[in-house]
């Protein structure tokens, strides 16, 4: 609900062309139905695609990613948003908090505040050289502490102790 609040709060300063990329969770107790994700869509708040086996083609043409949640694992749609050099809004949660580095490769914002998120997502669209640092910032972060060969190595490590 923040997002949708977020972008009608754009939307009312300026233009902002969104894409909602997934399938409703159903066994998530927070999700939300596809009837209302249609809805919004046709109230033209943004785009919405099932989920997609390819997203890079999606991260490729976009400016920013956002992950307004109130907690998460570890969460993919991140770690591809910045190995892409996208910057980051996302909430100030454990998961999100992990990948998006205050400052340096996005912003976090408090989670349930449509306001700050708002302010957070034109701050970084209003300033496409910031834009950039953060974009580079963020693949160099994937690539220093979430590649697949440093995760393998960690695996290792962690079986060699437990045997």
């Amino acid at each position: 609900m923040e997002l949708v609040d977020a972008i009608r709060y754009i939307k009312k300063k300026q233009s902002l062309n969104v894409l909602v990329l997934g399938n409703p969770d159903e066994k998530n107790r927070s999700f939300i139905e596809i009837k209302k994700l249609k809805e919004w869509q046709e109230e033209k708040l943004f785009t919405w695609k099932k989920k997609q086996q390819n997203v890079l083609p999606f991260l490729q043409i976009s400016k920013l990613a956002v992950l307004p949640s109130y907690r998460e694992g570890l969460p993919k749609t991140l770690l591809e948003a910045a190995s892409s050099e996208l910057p980051i809004v996302a909430s100030n949660v454990p998961g999100c908090k992990e990948i998006c580095i205050h400052k340096y490769n996005g912003l976090l914002v408090p989670p349930k505040n449509s306001i700050l998120l708002a302010k957070a997502i034109e701050k970084i669209l209003s300033n496409p050289s910031l834009a950039k640092k953060y974009g580079k910032n963020g693949r160099e972060l994937v690539l220093k502490n979430f590649s697949t060969d440093l995760i393998n190595k960690e695996f290792l490590n962690l079986y060699k102790k437990i045997l």
